[in-house]
């Protein structure tokens, strides 16, 4: 049976990191050994959320641990929870998502050939308007069927898991960089070790608060120069395009 760690990095997320970990909760609990939320200094009621739920009782929640790393940024974040982490699998997960009841399922469907080292997914955005999410689909739609064919890699840490064997051989998160990027890097790398899935139907809802912040046009166009400029020249754009949304 395949023991999965799940990592859950999050900073001030009192709004989000308890409709996520309800929907862990009500999957089947046999393959899930851990739940790993990794606080990244948060100044608002993230940490007590996640407490009570720990000190709530049952079985789900006694499987959940709060960590602290104190290095702000993403990238060490989900570094330190794959650092805790006791699984055969590795699935990270951003703190304002939630997974279907097939989630779960599907990885395991995905998992079961040894050849697959690593399985990422669309995000399905939930708080943006109707004519941008169907605008999302068609480009994740031609991402999937397209580019992660054609390319042999494509990742979305909103919803990534890898086998801890190939994640540690390949060295682990790149922590040097910001956020933009950070997927297609270590896709790439996992890429040279085994098969790479990116599948439609093992998908997760998130939040499209970036898009909305930052601006549609904006925040995509910096998604797919960074996705291209690792893919054609193998190296991630320079520091300083990347700002926090909360």
């Amino acid at each position: 049976m395949i023991n999965i760690s799940i990592v859950i990095p999050a900073y001030n997320e009192e709004k989000n990191i308890g409709r996520l970990l309800a929907s862990l909760q009500k999957l089947p609990k046999e393959n899930i050994l851990e739940i790993l939320v990794v606080d990244n200094g948060s100044r608002d009621k993230t940490k007590e959320i996640v407490n009570a739920i720990i000190s709530s009782g049952g079985e789900a929640s006694q499987k959940i641990r709060l960590i602290e790393e104190p290095k702000k940024g993403v990238a060490w974040a989900r570094s330190r929870g794959a650092q805790e982490a006791r699984g055969e699998i590795i699935s990270f997960l951003d703190a304002d998502s939630y997974v279907t009841d097939r989630w779960l399922s599907k990885m395991l469907d995905l998992f079961s050939s040894e050849k697959v080292v690593c399985i990422s997914s669309p995000t399905y955005y939930y708080d943006l308007p109707l004519y941008f999410r169907i605008i999302a689909h068609i480009y994740w739609w031609f991402a999937t069927i397209f580019v992660s064919r054609i390319v042999g890699y494509m990742g979305n840490f909103a919803n990534l898991a890898v086998r801890a064997d190939s994640y540690r051989k390949i060295g682990g998160i790149d922590t040097s960089i910001e956020f933009y990027g950070d997927d297609t890097d270590i896709s790439h790398r996992l890429s040279k070790v085994g098969k790479m899935i990116f599948s439609f139907n093992f998908f997760t809802y998130g939040s499209g608060r970036r898009f909305r912040e930052q601006g549609m046009l904006r925040t995509t166009w910096r998604y797919g120069y960074t996705y291209f400029s690792e893919v054609l020249f193998h190296k991630i754009p320079a520091k300083g395009c990347y700002t926090e949304v909360r």
